[in-house]
């Protein structure tokens, strides 16, 4: 029952506030003597990310480099729905990694479903599913051509990279600021940062390449329309003709109009307007009155 405004003193307190003070001081202190090492191990990520922006902006063509990465995702499909030292894989985990890169109708899919059903070899079920692959990819380059496909292996690519790389950015600076709490747990802050960041680089190239594969055959192409040059011609000459009409519309108007004020002050023995030296009593002035 001590007063609010009394200081309380003890020794063991004060001691284990002061080392407290003193741990806290001397962390951030090494964080910031670190600063730099910390920001090298985004400058060195972000470098390899550029430098693979660059390469696929620059290629002329992407195909081989992309079945290959597909192949890829055709071993990651079989490692994951044919698990080691087992006689069969699991069919439906199978087909559904198929599908997440291949999209197909419900046709096709039971098709490829009795088809793989009936291989019972794992080797052969991974070259059966890269011809299934490589196929599809070809059946997509002849649908929409050769140089649209170039341009949707690279938007495939840059889009997969780009968006990916934006939520990397964002979890590494998370993690350098949650980093810092493991000193307390006697590690070293900047030697836990580059380790977890290194393993978040490859899940990220991973990730690039898992988007790629799905990306590549669900973007949809749209054709601009066509318009025949007949219609264009026609319609030009159309729009001739009734411009035509309107200049001569608005000639007799303009005469009319100016008829109407020449009458409008004419006298009955005035030369009439039409120019002819008669009086206007008897040239035109009958017909109209």
């Amino acid at each position: 029952k001590l007063p609010e405004d009394q200081p309380i003193e003890n020794k063991l307190i004060s001691r284990v506030i002061e080392q407290a003070q003193s741990k806290v001081e001397g962390f951030h202190f090494d964080i910031r003597k670190n600063l730099v090492e910390y920001d090298d191990v985004a400058n060195q990520q972000r470098e390899i990310v550029y430098k693979l922006r660059h390469r696929v902006l620059s290629a002329k063509s992407l195909k081989k480099e992309i079945l290959r990465k597909l192949e890829l995702q055709i071993d990651q499909v079989m490692l994951l729905g044919w698990y080691e030292g087992e006689p069969s894989p699991d069919y439906d985990r199978v087909l559904v990694g198929i599908m997440e890169i291949v999209p197909l109708d419900d046709g096709s899919r039971e098709g490829l479903k009795k088809k793989i059903r009936s291989i019972k070899d794992k080797e052969a079920l991974r070259e059966f599913l890269v011809g299934v692959i490589h196929d599809a990819y070809h059946a997509r380059e002849a649908q929409v051509g050769a140089e649209v496909m170039r341009k949707i292996e690279m938007f495939a690519y840059l889009s997969s990279i780009d968006h990916l790389w934006v939520d990397h950015i964002d979890y590494i600076d998370s993690l350098r600021e949650s980093i810092k709490l493991r000193a307390y747990g006697q590690r070293d802050p900047l030697v836990e940062f580059k380790g977890e960041a290194f393993d978040l680089f490859e899940d990220l190239l991973d990730k690039i390449n898992e988007e790629l594969a799905r990306r590549i055959f669900r973007i949809g192409v749209r054709v601009a329309p066509v318009i025949p040059m007949d219609k264009i011609e026609t319609n030009v000459d159309r729009g001739d003709q009734t411009g035509l009409a309107e200049e001569n519309d608005g000639e007799q108007t303009g005469r009319s109009a100016q008829r109407t004020n020449a009458q409008a002050k004419l006298g009955r023995n005035d030369p009439c307007w039409c120019g002819s030296g008669k009086k206007w009593k008897r040239c035109h002035y009958p017909q109209e009155g």
